[in-house]
């Protein structure tokens, strides 16, 4: 939800640079980077069916915040949440609830799109694979 909130505050132009929210996007940001783990993945604790969304909502805060600012604090975290939605694609080549899932869930692959979008926009590296 830190990363859905984030969006909304980004979407209207406020970052952790300037803003009347500053300082609320700058806690936002710095906690998802705490919570990201090794291999990208920043769904935290969600659960088997909110896990994937929640790791879109917070991979597209971070390449948004990055793409918004070119803040080096953002690059890495948003390209290892790139890396990671790349690696968790099924082999139908869309997402669904888990990494890999066997099938595909049309909202789940509509975010991982906007993520990967703001990121390849941001100047981030990108799967082209995912776009086909």
């Amino acid at each position: 939800m830190t990363g859905l909130a984030l969006v909304t505050f980004l979407g209207a132009g406020y970052t952790h640079m300037e803003g009347r929210y500053a300082d609320n996007v700058r806690r936002g940001l710095e906690w998802l980077k705490a919570q990201q783990r090794t291999d990208g993945d920043l769904g935290g604790s969600a659960g088997n069916f909110s896990r994937m969304y929640c790791h879109a909502m917070a991979a597209l805060a971070l390449s948004e915040a990055y793409g918004m600012t070119q803040s080096a604090l953002f690059r890495e975290p948003s390209q290892r949440a790139m890396d990671f939605i790349a690696q968790s694609r099924n082999p139908y080549l869309a997402w669904r609830y888990g990494v890999r899932d066997g099938d595909n869930d049309t909202s789940v692959t509509g975010w991982m799109i906007m993520a990967l979008k703001s990121a390849k926009a941001s100047g981030l590296e990108v799967d082209s694979g995912a776009f086909r």
